[in-house]
């Protein structure tokens, strides 16, 4: 099951582009807002075509919210029924938190603890979600990549809250910039996960992360403009017959090579979403726009 937030003020966020290499400068705001929401929508049909499950929760008018179509920095839960609440770095995002949501899920799935880190936002600290983590869940390991809103101390409370084992690494552009979330570069589906190894540019780190996740995983190597075309930010998931499926945007769909996609294949079908409004102005893709339950 997923859940996703229909937008009501999608736009540029300025608090969030400093630290946001896959931001692009923006449109007329209701242009943008009305292109991403014909996106969206757009979406929504193609998951219901599939039968993949969800749930999707209507934003709030106010306050207005440019960003409240990416739940999964702000929220997680997991089978030891915690719901995990994350600090996050742009004050305008920490409004995207709302009550009645965790409501909504522990009710739904009978969800007993909140594990609440945001706390940690009084002393600067941030780790956003899936965003921050990517989780296996299968064999309990949260991959980080530091940034300024993945940080190592937020994370060691989250494993050791959530029973996780941490592998963390740094990552950044071929011009030094950060990768501001290690799911931009990364995914883990049942036997195969995509990593852009080598945006962590220290070889220690890179062949202790590699010889890893070599253990478990074979992989699907992304190169920096791939990482650019959103090739990392995909989720997989199964739809309601156990049919999986990997989900991706157009633009990641047209950049992954022939060889990627058939490995990719091997685990389920290639579902692409046009989301480029989204991808420019937000940046972020389709797996940021996917809160896991």
């Amino acid at each position: 099951m997923l859940l996703l937030v229909r937008p009501k003020h999608f736009g540029f966020n300025s608090q969030t582009v400093s630290s946001n290499v896959f931001q692009q400068t923006p449109l007329d705001d209701i242009i943008i807002h009305e292109r991403a929401l014909k996106e969206f929508d757009a979406f929504i049909e193609l998951l219901q075509l599939h039968q993949i499950e969800h749930i999707v929760f209507e934003d709030t008018d106010l306050p207005m919210k440019p960003d409240a179509i990416f739940p999964n920095n702000w929220f997680s839960v997991n089978d030891k029924r915690q719901v995990v609440l994350y600090p996050m770095l742009a004050a305008n995002r920490r409004a995207e938190r709302r009550q009645d949501i965790i409501e909504s899920l522990i009710r739904r799935y009978a969800q007993h603890q909140v594990i609440d880190l945001t706390v940690f936002e009084n002393e600067g600290k941030y780790l956003e979600g899936t965003g921050s983590m990517v989780l296996d869940k299968k064999l309990k390991y949260a991959y980080v990549c530091r940034s300024q809103r993945s940080n190592e101390s937020v994370l060691d409370v989250f494993c050791e809250q959530c029973g996780y084992e941490k592998v963390i690494f740094d990552a950044c552009t071929s011009k030094g910039a950060e990768i501001y979330h290690t799911n931009v570069m990364m995914s883990i589906g049942i036997d195969v996960c995509v990593i852009a190894a080598e945006l962590i540019r220290d070889e220690t780190q890179r062949k202790m992360v590699l010889e890893h996740l070599e253990q478990f995983y074979q992989l699907v190597l992304l190169t920096e403009e791939q990482v650019m075309h959103y090739c990392g930010n995909i989720l997989f998931v199964k739809n309601q017959s156990g049919k999986g499926f990997w989900l991706m945007s157009t633009n990641a769909f047209q950049t992954f090579s022939n060889e990627q996609k058939r490995i990719l294949e091997k685990e389920g079908t290639l579902l692409a979403a046009q989301v480029d409004t989204v991808e420019q102005c937000g940046g972020g893709s389709v797996r940021c726009m996917l809160a896991e339950l």
